[in-house]
């Protein structure tokens, strides 16, 4: 009967861990989602680097209003800058993209709070999603007369 349950518990425990694994994968999901939602919100007011900002901004404190954690916000970071069709630049004239990224972090105090792995000493954990999108003028719409509709589309993301 020892044997059984000396075989037993390691078994259990691991499978209460993924309790915390699954929290840790909706929280990354949740955030990307975010992060991808702010940046497309925020490539299609380019150039205008102030209501990218705003855009991307009321977008991230919409989506993550219920953000689990005793109200442990994500720090969000939202860089204006260019897309070079490989990689995003901050800062770089003109500015046709958007990068957005959020994390939680141990050092900044927001981390994830765990539930089981507590058991191991482990009690936050860092956990950061990202996203980038630039706005297209190849793929703008004629939208009548002195009008034109223009997209924006996501062009990375990162975890």
């Amino acid at each position: 009967m020892l044997v059984m349950a000396a075989l037993v518990l390691p078994i259990l425990l691991f499978c209460l861990a993924g309790v915390d694994l699954l929290m840790i994968d909706a929280t990354r999901t949740r955030m990307t989602i975010a992060a991808e939602a702010a940046a497309l919100a925020a490539a299609r007011e380019l150039p205008d680097e102030a209501a990218a900002r705003s855009a991307a901004s009321a977008l991230l404190d919409a989506n993550l209003a219920g953000e689990p954690g005793a109200g442990d916000y994500p720090t969000a970071t939202i860089h204006i800058g260019s897309w070079d069709g490989a990689r995003f630049e901050a800062r770089a004239t003109p500015a046709t993209a958007v990068s957005v990224g959020l994390s939680r972090s141990v050092d900044a105090g927001n981390g994830l709070p765990l539930v089981i792995l507590t058991v191991g000493g482990l009690h936050r954990i860092d956990v950061s999603a990202g996203a980038a999108a630039a706005y297209d003028e190849t793929a703008c719409l004629d939208a009548g007369p002195g009008a034109a509709a223009c997209v924006a589309r996501l062009v990375a993301a990162r975890d």
